[in-house]
């Protein structure tokens, strides 16, 4: 009795698979489903990829005002002016120390060198790229001249 149970099973399914194989596509036995789509799916919508570029942030005007070891600790002096502003910021810094988005990788004190990364790129610094130019500096307020006057009875000869 199993035995005439699994022969006409076998047999049902052999006849579904012969049906089956008439509908089939000889590709692949599968594409019978997707071509039916029996869920109602549709295509996906094609997105168009936005390449995204980094906003451009607005370097700020950087110069090398001097280099000194005090102590042993090397440091360098900075005047940075920020964009869209009319005032310089005086920076002192030392190796591997940042202010805002100016960091110092390194100072060479031997050839007047230094390494910085502003805004994540890095640059070198020297006093003839970068340093204080004749002339850029504001002017020094002339003071009014003093009277000076000298009672020659006082001046011991």
């Amino acid at each position: 009795m199993m035995l005439d149970k699994l022969f006409r099973v076998n047999g049902v399914m052999a006849v579904v698979m012969l049906a089956g194989a008439g509908i089939a596509h000889a590709d692949h036995p599968y594409e019978v489903i997707t071509a039916k789509n029996a869920f109602g799916l549709k295509a996906a919508p094609v997105m168009e990829q936005k390449v995204e570029t980094e906003p451009v942030v607005p370097q700020s005007s950087i110069i090398l005002s001097g280099l000194a070891s005090v102590e042993g600790k090397k440091q360098v002096f900075l005047r940075v002016t920020a964009p869209g502003e009319k005032e310089a910021k005086y920076v002192r810094l030392g190796e591997l120390e940042r202010d805002g988005n100016i960091e110092v990788l390194e100072i060479d004190l031997k050839n007047e060198r230094v390494r910085i990364k502003h805004n994540g790129q890095s640059m070198v610094m020297t006093f003839a790229t970068h340093g204080v130019k004749a002339g850029t500096l504001p002017p020094v307020a002339k003071l009014p001249p003093v009277p000076v006057t000298l009672d020659m009875k006082q001046v011991k000869p």
